[in-house]
């Protein structure tokens, strides 16, 4: 069942669907207090939990590994010094804290980007804590073992994103990872937007409305915004996620506006079609309020391409 509600200039026709979530990242830099919005404090410490469980878990699990293997495997068994192993104890200690921060300054816990561009960025903050820790370990009078670092890489970047998708369904079994979200705009995909978010769990959106953004052009943005801003928290939403038809494309900057105005995050769906997945990046002009979007195709440059072909070759 639906119903209409007409609001100075906005009319919302509600949808019944609430649970469901939604897409990619474009959020406006609002972070309200420690935890963000839309996202509460315990969603977020079960999120660094499962990071700091995850990479400890990769370290013993070499470890382990390692002490079994040289015991009851080569018949070759190495008793570890007690110094040494506190030492190591308190720096992959140290390390896997570190690596949290980091997640924590970057905004991995505050932020809803999609499990590829998630995983991307854990891939690259281990390598990066991983090396600090085989520097460490290679300065110091410990054993330094290359293949271990290796190991420890390998199982970090396997573990740590199966505990996010892990941690995440739980959330979401106790109604703790979605927020509420309205779709606005007439854009062609805007059906396909719902149901493609719909079914990932893992960014957490929850379109519990869809509407149609009646706004007036010759109105004043701090109207448009305290209006806007009305109609999304009379409704209890975190979320706006804009997919306007060509036509609205046109004034779409001011609902842009006014969202910054209010500090509202939102996700923006433009109606372009037909691109490529081909990794495109945003950037702006410093004298200009345009945008220009670059792609990222790796076959560019002519090595890539030499590569590639020498891998087909082989393969």
């Amino acid at each position: 069942m639906s119903d209409r509600v007409v609001q100075q200039g906005l009319a919302y026709p509600t949808v019944a669907p609430r649970n469901a979530p939604l897409a990619l990242e474009t959020q406006s830099s609002n972070r309200a207090g420690l935890f963000g919005r839309g996202t509460n404090s315990l969603a977020v410490m079960a999120l660094v939990l499962a990071d700091a469980v995850a990479f400890a878990a990769a370290v013993c699990l070499v470890d382990a590994s390692s002490w079994f293997i040289d015991r009851y495997v080569s018949g070759n068994p190495y008793d570890v010094p007690a110094v040494a192993f506190h030492s190591q104890l308190w720096l992959w200690g140290v390390l896997t804290v570190a690596l949290c921060a980091w997640f924590g300054i970057s905004g991995t816990y505050t932020s809803r980007r999609s499990f590829g561009d998630d995983a991307k960025r854990a891939i690259a903050a281990i390598a990066v804590i991983v090396l600090v820790g085989g520097f460490v370990e290679y300065t110091s009078d410990t054993d330094f073992s290359r293949l271990r670092l290796l190991l420890i890489f390998l199982c970090a970047v396997a573990l740590v994103p199966l505990g996010r998708v892990a941690v995440r369904r739980v959330l979401d079994s106790f109604g703790l990872w979605r927020v509420s979200a309205i779709i606005l705009g007439n854009g062609e995909c805007s059906g396909a937007v719902f149901e493609a978010l719909v079914a990932d769990r893992y960014v957490g959106y929850d379109p519990a409305y869809r509407a149609n953004l009646l706004s007036d052009g010759n109105k004043p943005l701090a109207q448009l915004a305290a209006e806007l801003s009305a109609a999304i928290h009379v409704r209890g939403l975190e979320t706006v996620i804009l997919v306007p038809s060509p036509a609205e494309m046109r004034r779409i900057d001011r609902v842009v506006d006014a969202l910054n105005l209010n500090l509202v995050p939102y996700i923006l769906v433009p109606p372009v079609e037909r691109l490529p997945f081909a990794g495109l990046a945003v950037h702006a002009f410093l004298n200009s309020s345009l945008i220009m979007m670059t792609s990222r195709n790796g076959l560019i440059s002519p090595l890539a391409r030499a590569l590639k072909r020498a891998f087909d070759v082989v393969a």
